[in-house]
């Protein structure tokens, strides 16, 4: 179990609240070190976190762009392998609420089923073996983010993903200057 600060836990509990979908959600949350899993479980929070990140994974893996099929599949056994450690069980009826880095890529899948997951996964790694991308990002970090969701949903099978509410971090310049009322 990994304990969060005071404040990363009250606001993490307050986003956990807010979710407006049916089911339990696992709010899944990749940064450039690490992915933090939690989840509401008897009224206390839940937390593990895993050292999978887009520029750890990058750094250990992704020498080229695109990542080559060796690099992928290096990748694959490095998620992997953390998946499968102990962790806490999770909750049934969940839902995973992928956030943070995972935002690079949300908008290309083209549904929230663990299948439109890994067919995108797929066309990623298309481009690997050669194919026109399409219009994919071929960066280190849309890699690891499409990687990770991959397998995320699922070792830890989860069968969907939703989002939940913006919290202000998700407000980037685009939407917080298209949200300020006209002057008057």
């Amino acid at each position: 179990m990994t304990s969060l600060a005071a404040s990363d836990t009250a606001e993490t509990a307050a986003r956990l609240a807010r979710w407006p979908h049916p089911g339990t959600p696992v709010l899944a949350t990749l940064d450039d070190t690490r992915l933090l899993l939690a989840w509401m479980q008897g009224g206390a929070l839940q937390a593990h976190a895993l050292p999978l990140g887009l520029r750890t994974l990058g750094d250990a893996h992704f020498r080229h762009q695109p990542a080559r099929p060796v690099e992928l599949e290096a990748a694959i056994d490095t998620v992997e392998d953390a998946l499968m450690r102990p962790h806490p069980p999770l909750p049934a009826g969940r839902v995973l609420w992928p956030a943070g880095a995972f935002g690079c890529v949300l908008p290309l899948v083209a549904g929230a089923t663990r299948e439109d997951v890994e067919a995108l996964f797929q066309q990623f790694a298309a481009v690997s073996l050669g194919r026109p991308g399409a219009g994919l990002p071929q960066d280190a970090a849309s890699t690891a983010a499409i990687l990770v969701l991959r397998e995320l949903m699922h070792h830890l099978d989860f069968a969907r993903w939703a989002a939940g509410p913006p919290d202000s971090s998700q407000i980037g310049p685009h939407t917080a200057s298209a949200a300020r009322l006209p002057d008057s």
